[in-house]
């Protein structure tokens, strides 16, 4: 894979919103790489999966025969419904000030922490991690707990929680999602693109999506995502990420590139657009006016 075809790939999938079709198995109203409107509802059929990308680290995925909406897909205040069916939501990483918020019938629950957590018929059950209840922020509950809404909130601890068919397509997912992402970590570390935070990364081997952190971690199912850790930049030095992968030395702790014209990477047009420096001093351009102008034939969704 190019060093540019890479650039195109990161410039596209650092994105502000949530709602990317990641993969889709049987009958679904969605297709993989389609970006789904905020409250649109997203639905399968008797034989149907789909994994939707939520916050960077963040997946929802959805079991046969059921329905999810999201009411709010910036990535600062994402909103899940689970309307019907069955749902796991996986949180490899999350910055815990931008939590997630998860409704199912009239269970309401904050994600702020990585872990495994399964929605069904207005239960939150907690299969790895921790959650909070929108009516007790300060209250945790972690593995084993379930979680309901009737006229007050109502926990309890299950002796045994029983895997479902989504619980098996759930960790398999995760596991040849953490793979591809390791695969990709030589590509990563050789792009000329200063970059400073996690992100989501097209994996042609995969064919979907995959996340790139910024350290090594464990997914909550136990599968090693190796993180970028050392950006090189067009010099051919290196600026190392720091541990809470906010600056790097030499370089402010925000590093917004479009105060250095001079490199590859990100600034923004007047729509709000991120563009990317073209080769051979064309000037700067979004992704899609890029593709379209060369067709690089890259299957970017």
């Amino acid at each position: 894979m190019s060093t540019l075809v890479l650039a195109l790939m990161m410039q596209y999938v650092v994105s502000a919103k949530a709602g990317l079709v990641n993969y889709v198995q049987g009958m679904t109203n969605v297709r993989a790489n389609q970006i789904v409107a905020e409250m649109t509802p997203i639905r399968t059929g008797p034989n149907g999966v789909v994994e939707i990308l939520l916050t960077p680290g963040s997946y929802l995925r959805l079991g046969p025969q059921s329905e999810a909406v999201i009411d709010n897909a910036d990535l600062a205040n994402v909103h899940v419904r689970i309307t019907g069916g069955q749902a796991i939501i996986e949180v490899v990483e999350i910055d815990n000030k931008l939590p997630m918020f998860i409704t199912t019938g009239q269970t309401a629950v904050e994600l702020g922490d990585a872990g495994i957590f399964r929605f069904q018929d207005g239960v939150a059950t907690v299969l790895e991690g921790k959650l909070r209840t929108a009516g007790d922020l300060r209250t945790s509950y972690k593995k084993g707990w379930q979680i309901s809404y009737a006229t007050s909130y109502r926990a309890v601890k299950a002796l045994q929680v029983q895997m479902t068919s989504l619980d098996l397509f759930s960790r398999k997912r995760s596991e040849v999602l953490a793979n591809a992402s390791a695969s990709l970590l030589a590509t990563v570390r050789r792009a000329s693109y200063n970059v400073y935070y996690p992100f989501w990364l097209y994996s042609p081997g995969l064919g979907s999506m995959t996340y790139i952190p910024l350290r090594n971690c464990r997914s909550p199912y136990g599968y090693r995502y190796v993180g970028y850790g050392v950006i090189y930049n067009n010099s051919g030095g290196t600026n190392t990420a720091t541990n809470n992968g906010n600056s790097s030395p030499g370089t402010s702790g925000n590093n917004n590139s479009s105060n250095n014209p001079g490199n590859s990477g990100p600034t923004f047009n007047s729509s709000g657009e991120r563009t990317m420096q073209t080769p051979g001093g064309g000037g700067r351009m979004t992704v899609g006016d890029y593709q379209d102008k060369k067709n690089p034939g890259v299957p970017i969704p």
